[in-house]
């Protein structure tokens, strides 16, 4: 799988797990490939607000 294809996946899971989500919650995200930067974390989040 490319990685565009691996970030569209995965924001997409996002996406439908976090859809009404409005609180201030922490989680954790594993088993990510080790090429998977901190920006791409951010940018896939950012639908669901506020990312610190």
């Amino acid at each position: 799988m490319s990685k565009e294809a691996e970030n569209t996946l995965f924001k997409a899971t996002l996406r439908r797990q976090f859809k009404n989500v409005k609180k201030h919650y922490h989680i954790f995200v594993g088993d990510l490939s080790p090429e998977i930067e901190t920006q791409q974390l951010k940018d896939a989040f950012a639908p669901f607000g506020d990312i610190s």
